[in-house]
């Protein structure tokens, strides 16, 4: 795990390419030069995901109390529509304007600046796991996926190292 990771807890990256994983693991161990690689099987029951679509209630559910703030953050309310911005802000409350779940953390995190605040309001809302596709930082299948598991008290299942 890193000390400052983006997203908070634990922090596993998942890809079936091991040259993808040896890649990344020596890329991620600079300071301690020794990569590390593992096979491990992990359970989560309600996964945030970045790629999926929030809408409707699934969207009112999970939005804060601050929608002004959040539609900001969230990149939908901004200085070149700031006159429909009653307008914006009421579509939003009823779920009518469907967001990506990176739009949606994005707004929980205040653009970023508040990761452990947005997912601690992700665990309250019961999500055990926050997933995004890691090629859309880094080079790689777009099968690279990075997961955080929310709530760091949860333990995977098994963990077996692998040669790297």
């Amino acid at each position: 795990r890193l000390p400052n990771d983006f997203y908070g807890g634990g922090v596993a990256y998942f890809t079936d390419d091991h040259g993808v994983a040896e890649t990344y693991a020596k890329s991620m161990s600079k300071e301690t030069k020794t990569p590390h690689i593992y096979h491990a099987s992990l359970k989560m029951n309600n996964v945030f995901d970045v790629d999926h679509s929030f809408h409707g209630d699934k969207l009112k559910k999970i939005l804060p109390k601050d929608t002004e703030k959040f539609a900001t953050s969230a990149g939908i309310l901004n200085a070149g529509n700031a006159d429909q911005k009653y307008h914006i802000l009421g579509k939003l409350e009823r779920g009518e304007i469907p967001l990506t779940g990176h739009q949606v953390f994005w707004g929980l995190s205040h653009g970023g600046t508040k990761t452990t605040e947005a997912r601690n309001h992700l665990i309250k809302h019961g999500y055990d796991g926050l997933r995004y596709n890691g090629g859309l930082m880094v080079p790689g299948s777009k099968k690279d996926r990075k997961s955080t598991r929310l709530n760091s008290s949860h333990v995977s299942e098994s963990r077996m190292p692998s040669s790297a």
